[in-house]
């Protein structure tokens, strides 16, 4: 019998895991990328699992049992296998437009957090993706609505981007977050804060101190004009990333 598949190789496959992994490709892309090659719905209830990394190995492997040594090989460093700010920014847009549910999104951006003494927080090359990841996206999952995830995509999608405010900007996204935060600056304004009490809560929720805080300088200039109201607000707003 003539073998009717298309002949693929297991680069093909490989950069198809990459894509995933990153996040530049949703699961639903994958599954139109492999339409005619295999039949996503029956391996999925073959090996019942959900696992897109593990499917696309079985697929590859099933074609030619040497893909699986070929996709260990070149899909070993951290690089191939953590979400990046761009593939952040790809599943946010494709949640947004429909194209993928909120469960795609969480499947896709905390498949890596596990349980262990390891700092997961140190394999993600940008400290604001990996709040998201391990953080926000899992602790936050049913409070998060279609505004919120509209304003990650904007906070995500700026230019000269600092990772520090970023991250800010991420924590703040919760109301009862953005109030502590305010609460607490103007606690420290008022002197009823110490700047050791202000780095305990920076470091805590941010994991910086005031050395490192972003907003330092205008924090102090707030200071210097006797706790400005109109001043502690717009810092409020530009802490928050506020459009």
């Amino acid at each position: 019998m003539t073998n009717r598949l298309p002949l693929v190789t297991s680069v093909f496959f490989i950069t198809l895991i990459k894509a995933y992994l990153q996040g530049t490709k949703t699961k639903n892309e994958i599954k139109q990328e492999v339409d005619g090659l295999f039949d996503w719905e029956e391996i999925t209830s073959r090996y019942a699992t959900q696992d897109v990394t593990f499917l696309l190995t079985r697929a590859a492997q099933n074609i030619n049992e040497n893909y699986y040594a070929d996709i260990v090989e070149h899909i070993s460093s951290t690089s191939d296998t953590i979400p990046t700010r761009a593939g952040l920014i790809h599943h946010l847009e494709q949640l947004l437009k429909g194209n993928i549910d909120q469960e795609d999104l969480y499947e896709w951006a905390t498949w890596h957090n596990v349980d262990s003494d390891d700092d997961a927080t140190a394999v993600f090359e940008d400290l604001a993706v990996a709040y998201f990841c391990l953080y926000l996206l899992p602790a936050q999952k049913q409070h998060l609505t279609e505004k919120k995830y509209q304003q990650a995509l904007y906070i995500f999608r700026q230019k000269n981007s600092n990772m520090l405010k970023d991250k800010i900007a991420l924590v703040l996204l919760i109301e009862k977050e953005r109030q502590y935060f305010s609460f607490f600056l103007r606690d420290y304004l008022q002197g009823t804060k110490s700047i050791d009490e202000l780095d305990v809560y920076l470091l805590n929720k941010f994991g910086m101190d005031h050395h490192s805080f972003p907003y330092m300088e205008a924090l102090a200039s707030s200071n210097t004009h006797h706790h400005n109201q109109d001043e502690m607000t717009v810092l409020l707003k530009k802490a928050a990333m506020e459009k």
